[in-house]
């Protein structure tokens, strides 16, 4: 299994830069894609105002996993932080 880290620094924290990286990432030989809690994603802001143990929350982060996955046809896990400081992570497989 071939593993791929997302890291970035502060000056590429926007969009076009995060999705350079996802067209890397599509077309690398890595078989999956993890995101570290303090990474930058499009959502990532979102998710830091946002309490995952509650439904709609936790469903919220759920579809942008699955979409990730699917966009870069890639498994991932999303590790984040939501409003309350609590870590988690999200495993999901396009696959």
């Amino acid at each position: 299994m071939k593993v791929g880290l997302y890291l970035q620094t502060d000056n590429v924290r926007h969009k076009r830069s995060f999705k350079k990286a996802m067209e890397i990432a599509a077309n690398s030989d890595i078989d999956l894609l993890v995101f570290p809690e303090v990474c930058y994603t499009p959502f990532s802001e979102q998710i830091l105002d946002m309490n995952i143990l509650e439904d709609n929350d936790l469903n919220f982060v759920l579809d942008k996993c699955e979409q990730l996955s699917n966009d870069i046809g890639k498994a991932i896990i999303f590790c984040g932080e939501d409003i309350n400081g609590l870590l988690f992570a999200v495993f999901y497989n396009s696959m």
